[in-house]
């Protein structure tokens, strides 16, 4: 079943990096926007938030009392202590767009009760996940959890993988890979809001440096978006190329044929209608004109590789005696055991 995303439009951003993608998707498609973390400081914008009389913007603290260094279960038991605030700005937004980095505590907590509050106000939810890089063994697992939670609430998801990113380009400082990831999504956001989706699609983002040539952008394209999943799991990839007006017709073409021919070379897979977009045409301006990089969205069936971060995901949900109600701290009102995991 396909959908198109219906206006008035959401962003919600949870944590630090997903406040920081929300601010920018928001203000490019010019929707309302809610800001969600346990850190304040988070909540806070380098520049400051001008009002906006058309818009609605909105920040929520998610407070955990006086522990300085809390855990996801305490954090996500917070959140769900302000559940009805987050449905009530949820309410009346046919489309919400959820921006989460599972490799923080926020993102980790948060989102699973954010796309709950979403499937309780009947919006159709379009989640964009970054996940944890490799040598990031602690969160791995609960990264996993939260991405299978909302893969199984979401219209559609979208995630991008810090780990193969670094995989293909080594000499990457975390920031610098922050960065190519953020690039990438500001355009795979003005994809699916112009696009009609399919319920249930799963997507991996995958982006090339800011390169001399495109070809050896699309190879960094496509290293990355193999480092997360198998060959034959890609179903279909749609390619931006951002450098500007003056990008020759022939190196698109050429860019695209390559494309087609590496995708289409192995497992029954193809690129039927790859898109070739530059930044001048596309209705968001995410590339300087001296940008030349290639962006990569693949619909793929099944994920793997972010299966195997969490080892019960092989146990069916409805085996689970506990799966309806995300994992959370309980607070016993004890005085010598106040808090219960």
């Amino acid at each position: 079943m396909s959908f198109q995303m219906q206006s008035p439009m959401l962003v919600v951003g949870i944590g630090g990096a997903g406040s920081k993608l929300a601010r920018r998707a928001s203000d490019i498609l010019e929707c309302d926007r809610l800001l969600i973390s346990n850190d304040k400081g988070d909540l806070e914008s380098p520049d400051g938030d001008t009002p906006q009389s058309s818009r609605s913007i909105r920040t929520m603290a998610v407070g955990t009392g006086a522990v300085i260094n809390p855990t996801v279960g305490l954090v996500r038991a917070a959140a769900y202590e302000r559940i009805d605030a987050i449905r009530e700005a949820i309410s009346g937004h046919p489309t919400v767009i959820l921006m989460g980095n599972l490799a923080g505590k926020s993102g980790c907590a948060i989102c699973p009760a954010v796309s709950e509050a979403c499937a309780a106000e009947d919006a159709k939810l379009v989640s964009f996940a970054v996940m944890p890089f490799g040598h990031e063994k602690s969160r791995l697992f609960s990264a996993g959890v939260a991405l299978r939670r909302l893969r199984e609430t979401s219209a559609c998801v979208t995630v991008v993988d810090n780990d193969s990113i670094s995989e293909s380009n080594p000499d990457l400082s975390p920031r610098e890979c922050y960065d190519v990831a953020e690039a990438a999504v500001m355009y795979a956001v003005d994809f699916v809001t112009r696009s009609e989706l399919e319920t249930g699609t799963e997507s991996l983002l995958a982006a090339g440096r800011n390169r001399d040539s495109l070809e050896e952008s699309l190879r960094d394209a496509l290293k990355t978006v193999y480092g997360s999943t198998s060959t034959g799991a890609i179903r279909h990839s749609v390619l931006y190329v951002a450098g500007g007006e003056d990008v020759p017709v022939g190196l698109l073409r050429s860019v695209a044929a390559l494309a087609e021919g590496v995708l289409g070379g192995g497992g029954g897979n193809s690129v039927p209608d790859a898109q070739i977009t530059t930044a001048e045409t596309a209705s968001i301006q995410a590339a300087s004109p001296d940008e030349s990089r290639v962006i990569m969205m693949s619909t793929v069936q099944g994920m793997a590789k972010f299966e195997k971060y969490d080892p019960l995901g092989a146990i069916p949900t409805d085996k689970m005696l506990d799966w309806s109600t995300p994992e959370c701290s309980i607070d016993c009102k004890m005085p010598d055991m106040y808090q219960l995991e």
